[in-house]
């Protein structure tokens, strides 16, 4: 441990667990402060640092209320009450490094410490009872986006492209979001999941130049289908911590600039971005299961790729093969060449080569959108030397 430590410097909101030094247990609101170990009750842990004036002096408040943690006189106890920005409210914090910190009462100079179960303020003399690690509270998702549609014409009429986007972000500018779009009058469509981390009401906040809508957990928060100028959008909801939400959002571009940007925030969130991690995409239109395999040549599934993926191909052709594979943006990924002396049917891939299918730009989660498979037919010039039997 670091023997002079520095103080903690934070110029933003703080959303934190307080863990106990050489312990699983934190700091938590009950009939009165205790520690606890990390549980069901996760809201009763959570604390919100946040400066009080432009030195190190900070609040330290239980999160979704303006409950305080506060000091009684020269007594040991430590309580909660409403912030009115007293001394017996404000605290230094110093930092140890590695997310350890001291966190001592500006009013008596006394460190906030844990003494049989209870959170008291005492001299600063026993470092394994009175630091503190900041721990984040929230397990991300495993999520990577959404699946976004996007049309040529003001009224999703004519679908041009599907892919995964794993975040709202755009800043196309004057230009489209694809070669194979229009720079104006196109419309596009995000849907999937949402899965949020606190249990809290939720503001969902658009930036966009033209029109947006919005519906989460099947209800229409935001409603601005009009041509204008950047404009930011608000609509609430409220969630429940690790549950997914259908989430669904339309977006306008008729002229000139071309910007949509989806963030959220609430009590126990800062506004940020929503992050891929939080975002589960709709299942992509193509094959996802190997039903059909005896009516199409070739098949890949499942599509978006799991954890492994299989290709299986029909043919009777004993002439040498070539398979490609293109992800999102159309780019080329992976090419197998075999030569097979027997016909095929219902034919899996060993499994080092779908592995090296995925190491080479087919992640988890994400879409195969075109394959192509050739055979050799002859020598005679180049246009004939291949010749594609199948493309999805």
């Amino acid at each position: 441990m670091p023997p002079n430590p520095v103080p903690f410097e934070s110029s933003v909101k703080t959303i934190t667990l307080l863990r106990l030094n050489y312990s699983r247990e934190y700091l938590q609101k009950g009939e009165q402060l205790t520690i606890a170990e990390k549980g069901e009750n996760l809201n009763n842990q959570i604390w919100v640092i946040e400066k009080t004036d432009d030195t190190n002096q900070y609040k330290i408040t239980l999160s979704g209320t303006n409950q305080c943690l506060s000091v009684q006189g020269e007594n040991e106890a430590v309580v909660l009450s409403e912030f009115t920005g007293a001394a017996s409210q404000q605290w230094q914090i110093d930092d140890y490094g590695y997310d350890l910190h001291k966190i001592t009462s500006l009013q008596s100079g006394k460190s906030l410490s844990v003494s049989s179960g209870k959170i008291v303020q005492l001299p600063d003399e026993n470092p394994v009872s009175q630091r503190w690690f900041f721990e984040s509270p929230l397990t991300p998702g495993d999520g990577n986006g959404l699946k976004g549609e996007y049309y040529s014409g003001k009224q999703f009429n004519t679908l041009v492209l599907t892919r995964i986007d794993e975040q709202i972000n755009f800043n196309w500018g004057l230009d489209a979001p694809s070669a194979s779009l229009p720079k104006d009058k196109f419309t596009v469509r995000w849907t999937g999941k949402v899965q949020p981390q606190y249990t809290d009401e939720y503001t969902f906040i658009i930036r966009s130049d033209d029109g947006v809508r919005l519906w989460v957990n099947g209800v229409r928060i935001i409603n601005d289908w009009t041509e204008r100028a950047i404009t930011e959008t608000r609509g609430k909801i409220a969630l429940e911590a690790g549950k997914l939400y259908d989430i669904q959002l339309e977006y306008l571009e008729n002229e000139y600039d071309a910007i949509v940007t989806l963030e959220w925030e609430c009590g126990n969130l800062v506004r940020q971005l929503i992050p891929k991690s939080q975002f589960y995409p709709d299942a992509l239109n193509g094959i996802n299961t190997p039903e059909n395999t005896a009516t199409s040549p070739l098949l890949i599934y499942p599509n978006p790729v799991h954890e492994t993926a299989t290709i299986r191909f029909n043919t009777s052709s004993l002439a040498p093969i070539q398979l490609e594979v293109y992800d999102t943006q159309g780019s080329w990924n992976f090419e197998l060449k075999a030569v097979y002396t027997v016909a095929l049917l219902d034919f899996k891939l060993f499994e080092d080569a779908v592995d090296y299918a995925m190491e080479r730009g087919i992640e988890k989660g994400q879409p195969v959108m075109k394959t192509r498979l050739y055979k050799q037919m002859g020598l005679k010039d180049y246009r004939e030397f291949h010749r594609c039997i199948e493309e999805l």
